[in-house]
């Protein structure tokens, strides 16, 4: 199945988007490639999928100076067991409740994801082992802004952004507005309210790095807050999983991706998890 890629020549920097193909999601990987080293984000789901990804990586002849996870969910980590393969001693970091989530429900997580989908995910859950501090940090010479959230779209959730570049990425807390989002917590109001503060610290940015598809602008944070407040909605309304999915495509039918408001739905009712 047919992958992507995305290359963003931004100055002091080129940003790589991986994203997989329709039928894998389009989860997106992101590599920084600086002067001397790369940051490499997030490591896809399935695993050809991470072989293909660690290809590009080689190619570009660059040693990885770090990997980060982005996330707590499997389509954004399963994809590491690869990658630590490839590149091994490079650490993997990520925010500390990110770090506690892989390290407690990992193992349950992907033993319930292989026994869906068999070798095309991870055996098991690679574990970071550096936790990715908020704060300003300047790497190749390039100012990068880490920031954190918890209990939005994710349990854990970090934001990188390049101020000098003008680019955010917000990974799975926002989506194209092309797109159905996954909407898979329940917790709608702290979520508007994460979007509000990431768009103010996005200060302008042209270019926004979402966690599925092509990379995008800042109105994707606008279009993702219309459909959160939906989901609130129907959420209170709906009897069940299979509900909220009908209901939220009536509500958007101009969204592509609808297979993914089924197995958000699922998540979010809880009929699968973790």
């Amino acid at each position: 199945m047919p992958t992507a890629l995305t290359t963003l020549e931004r100055p002091g920097v080129t940003l790589h988007v991986f994203t997989a193909s329709e039928d894998n999601y389009l989860v997106n990987s992101l590599i920084c490639e600086l002067p001397e080293e790369l940051l490499v984000v997030d490591a896809q789901m399935f695993l050809p999928d991470a072989e293909d990804f660690a290809d590009l990586i080689e190619r570009l002849r660059k040693p990885v100076t770090r990997f980060v996870l982005s996330h707590n969910h499997p389509d954004h980590f399963s994809g590491f067991e690869v990658l630590c393969r490839r590149f091994p001693g490079v650490p993997v970091a990520a925010l500390r409740g990110v770090i506690d989530y892989v390290e407690t429900l990992g193992p349950e997580v992907m033993a319930a994801r292989r026994a869906e989908m068999g070798s095309l995910v991870a055996s098991r859950a690679v574990v970071p082992d550096t936790e990715q501090l908020p704060g300003e940090e300047v790497i190749g010479g390039v100012r990068f802004v880490f920031e954190g959230y918890d209990d939005a779209e994710a349990e854990s959730q970090l934001v990188i952004h390049l101020p000098d570049q003008r680019v955010s990425a917000v990974f799975d807390l926002a989506c194209r507005a092309e797109d159905h989002c996954f909407t898979v917590r329940s917790s709608f109001d702290h979520w508007l309210e994460v979007l509000a503060q990431v768009q103010r610290e996005a200060n302008g940015a042209e270019v926004l790095i979402v966690g599925h598809g092509a990379p995008t602008d800042l109105g994707a944070l606008d279009a993702t807050a219309a459909y959160v407040r939906v989901a609130k909605d129907v959420y209170a309304q709906a009897s069940g999983h299979e509900d909220f999915a009908a209901r939220m495509k009536a509500h958007f039918p101009q969204r592509a991706q609808p297979k993914w408001i089924d197995l958000s739905a699922m998540l979010l009712y809880r009929v699968i998890y973790p």
